[in-house]
């Protein structure tokens, strides 16, 4: 399978009055993809339909791996961005595959872990929430009440302090 060129397109707003212009990429032809997410952590595009999941480079313009879970009906994907995968299914299962420790960062590739847990009935989309994440930050509010407090407790302690 080869990669093809991309075709621009117009599109425009739902009231008609914005147009923008916006590339089209049929990245392949006779692959049905779905969704198709981008995998920072190996540089490729996994595309998944119906039962499969398929792992395209980019580069080479070829899919360089693909994993089939029978009985299923695949929607949304999602990647940590370290080498998981997650990828739901409308039959309320979760496709996990984790390849942080395959050399060549290939889905199928040796010594990847993967699981298909039923989760609820009628799973369809998943997003993660992925980085390292944020220290939390107070709010104003909070911060006012906190200092107010504070500043109470100073005046009846020298309230008391001087009624000696």
């Amino acid at each position: 399978m080869k990669a093809i060129d991309h075709h621009p397109a117009r599109i425009e707003s739902p009231d008609g009055c914005i147009p923008h212009a916006a590339p089209i990429l049929p990245l392949l032809t006779g692959v049905a993809a779905h969704v198709l997410s981008f995998d920072p952590f190996s540089n490729d595009v996994n595309m998944n339909s119906e039962t499969t999941i398929n792992q395209f480079d980019s580069t080479s313009g070829t899919i360089v791996a693909s994993l089939a879970f029978s009985g299923h009906q695949f929607d949304q994907a999602a990647e940590d961005g370290k080498g998981h995968l997650f990828v739901a299914d409308n039959n309320g299962h979760l496709a996990f595959v984790d390849y942080d420790n395959v050399s060549n960062k290939h889905i199928n590739g040796s010594g990847n872990f993967t699981a298909d847990p039923f989760l609820i009935t009628h799973l369809d989309d998943i997003a993660l929430l992925s980085g390292a994440g944020s220290q939390p930050v107070p709010e104003p509010a909070t911060m006012l009440l906190l200092g107010s407090g504070l500043i109470g407790l100073v005046g009846y302690g020298r309230k008391k302090f001087f009624e000696k």
